[in-house]
């Protein structure tokens, strides 16, 4: 990732530090790293909070994007299925979306809402 943060001319060197290393925003706040890669999220949830963190976006191909995604689904074994199957269908709703998008997630397509084997 420390590369695609130099090509995209984010990279500012800082003496003794880290170039670019995956972490929360804290390390920013605390001074700890010049420049952190973080999930834009974290970015939205810090901001959300009023903390001085800001953020640059990673243009494409160089943020990697399609190569990240987040997996759900009920546990084969587990002792609450129908539970678990009411969980993941709110997690369907636009209601649910919702509260996602507002931490600055984007909105599941219908194709990643449909559970697959992983």
């Amino acid at each position: 990732m420390a590369r695609s943060v130099k090509a995209a001319g984010l990279l500012r060197e800082k003496p003794g530090l880290p170039h670019a290393t995956i972490a929360k925003p804290p390390r920013l706040e605390t001074d700890e790293a010049d420049v952190d890669i973080v999930w834009a999220t974290e970015v939205a949830y810090a901001r959300r909070e009023e903390r001085p963190v800001d953020g640059v976006k990673i243009p494409a191909p160089l943020n990697k994007q399609d190569k990240v995604g987040y997996a759900i689904g009920p546990m084969l074994n587990g002792r609450n299925m129908s539970s678990a199957k009411n969980f993941l269908g709110y997690l369907a709703t636009s209601a649910a979306q919702n509260i996602y998008a507002g931490y600055g997630f984007l909105p599941a397509t219908a194709k990643e809402l449909k559970l697959k084997a992983l």
